[in-house]
């Protein structure tokens, strides 16, 4: 265990980015990480905390006080597919790292096992802060009924164990499919054609998606009470 963690850490300081002597571009990039993370990164959490309050606070009277929180985690889900099938299949199958690797005293699943942990790091944290924002919006939506209603300690431990795995699922799931995927190159010999057949997936994924999203314009909370 203590191998893949090592060769995880390793992988994600290769992918990271390498750090700049020059104090001018040092600045740049802590100018444009604080603007990212002020200006994009906390509105978008504030906006979906919102969303899922409001919508908490609209259904609660009729029982459907988990409809925001579920329908906004399944979104986030969604998006962690899309854009996360094309990095798992990059990290597992088109880098040219094997070489290096296979030398090492590691096991296969040791091998494997550190690549998933490296982009479910580099991946999942801005998911994580998606699913905190989704759980926030929910407590504070719904919280008169948290206060008058006795939560039982298994119910906390169950909600700390979702918040820390719903991240990881959506990337086991992208792991499954890139499995599947890859068993066609016994018939398709180009990657090139696979790395496309991914795209075009993941393209038509986020179309239905998007078409899914414009639908809730339409919403009508009394149709769905």
């Amino acid at each position: 265990m203590k191998s893949m963690l090592n060769l995880a850490n390793a992988y994600v300081k290769a992918n990271g980015m390498s750090k700049t002597r020059d104090k001018g571009q040092q600045i740049k990039i802590l100018v444009l990480s604080i603007f990212s993370m002020v200006f994009i990164m906390i509105p978008v959490l504030i906006g979906v905390g919102v969303m899922v309050k409001t919508m908490t606070e609209a259904l609660a009277p009729v029982g459907f006080m988990d409809f925001g929180l579920r329908l906004m985690l399944y979104i986030t889900c969604v998006f962690s597919v899309v854009f996360g099938i094309n990095i798992l299949l990059s990290e597992l199958y088109f880098v040219n790292d094997i070489e290096h690797v296979l030398p090492l005293p590691l096991r296969p699943y040791e091998i494997v096992g550190a690549k998933f942990i490296a982009v479910c790091r580099m991946e999942n944290v801005m998911q994580f802060m998606m699913v905190m924002a989704c759980i926030i919006g929910y407590v504070w939506g719904w919280k008169e009924c948290i206060v008058t209603h006795e939560v039982g300690i298994l119910n906390v431990i169950i909600g700390m164990l979702g918040i820390v795995f719903l991240p990881i699922m959506p990337l086991a799931v992208c792991g499954i499919v890139s499995i599947i995927i890859m068993g066609f190159t016994r018939i398709i010999k180009d990657k090139d054609i696979i790395h496309k057949m991914t795209l075009i997936l993941s393209f038509v994924v986020l179309v239905v998606v998007a078409l899914s999203i414009g639908s809730l314009k339409t919403l009508d909370i009394s149709v769905i009470i």
